[in-house]
């Protein structure tokens, strides 16, 4: 057995285990600590332990204090950015799912176009992002656009994304270079007024090349794989209450609700090589 203390920077015990079946590795005492994430670090005399590397008990009793490690999410943002994100309620403890984090950015934008002339109709569109202190971002995104001409013939069509991938800092304060692991829509198209109706499309995989710019820039925009969080947050921040002619009218708003992705379960997105353990966020209680 292994016997180990992990304290915090301010000397707080974080966790005192007498009995770790040995090997075990930084990794693993890491992952113990609950709020821990990807960024953080064990010191032991000062020095950064190898989190790769076995500990044994011929090491004796091991003290190693944890670095929290911020992934980069407000560094360098202006402090009307702040302002706009503390005013919008972006700036918060992270949703159910995701236990014991703290600080994340958690952004949706809903956007709405009605129009008339031959017949009625419009689209909606809302995109939703959330950055996680552990480095993970998840987006989504629904589309929908739908018409009723006079003669009483309606169409319906609907688009449903989801994409997820791990961001980290880069020299530029408010910058972060995104890597995106996964991403899968649900494509509709119905004649039932009004609405979606019965869904009969199903999730499908989508081919990430960065190469060849196949990225989900519809849910979350970036300049060359980079994402500038001041840009981002001021662009969504931007309301619209109503404008353009009476036939064809327009609002855009900041949201605080949470989109959830119909016909989506943990076996779907094991299927699309996503995580299952996203299922939460994608589809919230």
């Amino acid at each position: 057995m292994v016997v180990i203390a992990v304290t915090s920077l301010a000397g707080e015990t974080l966790i005192e285990e007498t009995d770790i079946p040995e090997p075990v590795t930084g990794q693993q005492i890491i992952e113990r600590i609950p709020g821990t994430t990807r960024f953080d670090k064990l010191l032991r005399d000062s020095e950064p332990l190898d989190l790769s590397a076995e500990l044994c008990a011929g090491d004796g009793a091991l003290s190693l204090t944890l670095v929290r490690v911020d992934a980069g999410l407000l560094a360098g943002l202006e402090a009307d950015t702040i302002d706009v994100l503390r005013d919008f309620g972006a700036i918060q403890d992270a949703p159910s799912g995701f236990h014991d984090m703290k600080c994340c950015l958690n952004l949706a934008k809903e956007d709405k176009q009605r129009f008339s002339g031959g017949g009625f109709g419009g689209t909606e569109s809302t995109k939703h992002v959330l950055l996680l202190p552990d480095g993970r971002i998840l987006a989504k995104y629904h589309y929908e656009s739908d018409y009723m001409e006079h003669s009483g013939d309606y169409s319906c069509t609907c688009c449903w994304e989801i994409a997820e991938g791990t961001f980290a800092p880069t020299g530029e304060p408010g910058c972060l270079r995104i890597d995106w692991t996964g991403w899968a829509e649900l494509r509709h198209r119905s004649d039932e007024p009004f609405g979606p109706g019965t869904i009969t499309g199903n999730w499908e995989q989508k081919v990430i090349d960065a190469a060849r710019r196949r990225l989900p820039s519809t849910l979350v925009p970036t300049d060359h794989g980079v994402l500038h969080l001041q840009t981002l947050c001021k662009a969504w921040a931007e309301e619209d209450k109503g404008s353009g002619v009476a036939c064809a009218r327009k609002t855009s708003a900041r949201t605080t609700s949470s989109l959830s992705m119909p016909k989506l379960d943990a076996d779907i997105l094991q299927s699309v090589q996503m995580r299952p353990d996203h299922l939460s966020y994608w589809c919230p209680a």
